[in-house]
């Protein structure tokens, strides 16, 4: 499945921009993409790490696809944390 992972782009939340979608390289290095050493898990989060001044956005990640999926397909997540 081809990924178009981690775009630099913000998203709307009622209206406002609250996020700053990063590239998937700029995600990497603020670890904010990647498999902890530990436990095997992939981690995706935002940035919870640095103070972001008033008006700005905070980084974070997104994932999407160009695929398509027909009505009815079944997804499956086994997530730890959500």
């Amino acid at each position: 499945m081809p990924c178009t992972c981690c775009h630099n782009t913000a998203r709307s939340s009622a209206g406002l921009l609250t996020d700053r979608f990063v590239t998937a390289s700029a995600a990497v290095s603020n670890k904010l993409a990647y498999v902890d050493p530990s436990t095997d898990h992939a981690i995706i989060k935002v940035d919870n790490t640095t103070t972001v001044p008033y008006n700005d956005k905070r980084n974070t990640v997104r994932i999407n696809t160009l695929d398509k999926f027909s009505v009815g397909s079944v997804w499956v997540a086994d997530m730890v944390y959500v």
